[in-house]
């Protein structure tokens, strides 16, 4: 039987419901790690990066006790990571990283099983730590994800993070539900227990705390990450416009840092809030969203300007910067125009249909509703989108310098 492959049909791809509809994130995260190097917005917990490094720290010590194959690296961590939050959670009680649900849920036995049903969430790698902080410690240079191994600053501590009656207690647990994936294997010595007492301190008082400090937060050759790592650590609250407006008075040497992260924001947040109205008009004409649609072109014309001088970009960024850069804003009707078929490029770029649409009728086609944002989301002098690493510096200088554990 002959099998014949057609082109795609634009018309039958579905939107790809994802947080970018624009693909805006290339041209952020580069401004971004001018200031935060190695974090991500979700890597923002001490814990975190203690569990991930803990249980990669003990694996050559497993790997070699047990012969285990370096494909097993995965089993291996599911089982550990939960062994790690389950002691956690029944001593503690307190889980701050992804499995809280299942916990409070009532997946408190001290057990540990590479069957689904006892993982910490649907798709234990695919949304814990395991994905969260594994990119952070390899840029921070804790840790070689090609050989698994963490490097020595961190191999140097294992002794201190787990005592060898725990490990002994923790290695034979996994190493039998490694030998048999739906077997449901208990941990020795239940909640009262020297393993359970172990990983639970170490969750609450990190080991690795005093040395996360400068790979992570004040790397070598980044002495504006450390200046803002400083800062960060005494401050309770803040918001991004006061906050890089006074790093810049504070720290005059990267005032043009600051000024091009800035620049950049002041054009994508309305950019994307302009998107998120279209998306809220569904049936719209071109002509009355134009009439309607409630932007300052001249504001925006010196936001794209501005933008157009907000530092130098590569790859990725480099191409979707140029595209936002060019946007049409003759009329507010060619803004539109232009911002919608930039965003069909995108889409299609992905294999995916667009959120939002001109039809044959030069009508807006809505594929992907969402409420519209309000007015001040809308003009660059006050719309903010992107948080540029930040909350997760600030999270975690608080942790380690201030020790300050919240549950944010």
């Amino acid at each position: 039987m002959a099998l014949f492959f057609s082109d795609y049909d634009h018309e039958l791809l579905r939107p790809s419901i994802g947080r970018d509809p624009l693909g805006l994130q290339p041209i952020w995260t580069t401004r971004a790690r001018d200031l935060v190097p190695h974090l991500t917005a979700q890597s923002s917990r001490l814990e975190g990066f203690q569990v991930l490094l803990t249980i990669f720290g003990l694996w050559p010590e497993f790997q070699r006790r047990y012969k285990a194959k370096d494909g097993q690296i995965r089993n291996f961590y599911v089982l550990m990571e939960q062994a790690i939050a389950r002691c956690a959670y029944a001593v503690n009680e307190h889980w701050p990283l992804p499995g809280r649900r299942r916990l409070k849920g009532g997946q408190k036995d001290l057990v540990i099983s590479l069957d689904r049903d006892f993982h910490l969430a649907y798709g234990q790698l695919a949304s814990g730590t395991w994905i969260i902080y594994r990119g952070a410690a390899e840029r921070a240079g804790l840790l070689d994800l090609e050989t698994h191994r963490v490097t020595e600053i961190i191999a140097a501590k294992m002794e201190r993070v787990l005592e060898a009656r725990a490990r002994e207690h923790l290695f034979k647990a996994v190493g039998e539900a490694m030998a048999s994936p739906k077997k449901v294997v208990p941990l020795r010595g239940g909640k009262s227990g020297l393993l359970a007492t172990a990983l639970a301190k170490m969750i609450a008082k990190p080991p690795l705390e005093t040395v996360l400090l400068e790979p992570l937060m004040q790397p070598a050759g980044r002495p504006l990450t450390a200046a803002l790592t400083t800062r960060l650590a005494e401050l309770d609250s803040w918001q991004h416009h006061s906050l890089l407006s006074q790093f810049s008075d504070q720290l005059p040497d990267y005032r043009k840092t600051f000024e091009q992260l800035v620049r950049c924001e002041r054009w994508l947040a309305p950019l994307e809030a302009s998107f998120e109205w279209l998306c809220a008009n569904s049936g719209l004409p071109l002509s009355e969203a134009a009439y309607a649609l409630p932007v300052d072109l001249d504001a925006l014309r010196g936001a794209q300007v501005a933008f157009r001088d907000s530092g130098p970009y590569e790859g990725t960024g480099q191409k979707r910067q140029a595209l936002y850069a060019e946007l049409d804003l003759a009329s507010k009707a060619s803004f539109i125009a232009s911002l919608l078929e930039t965003h069909r490029q995108i889409s299609e770029a992905r294999s995916a249909g667009p959120w939002v649409l001109l039809n044959e009728g030069n009508r807006l086609e809505v594929r992907v509703p969402m409420e519209a944002p309000n007015k001040g989301e809308l003009h660059p002098a006050t719309a903010w989108r992107n948080d540029y690493y930040l909350t997760a510096l600030w999270r975690l200088s608080r942790q380690i310098i201030k020790g300050v554990h919240d549950d944010a």
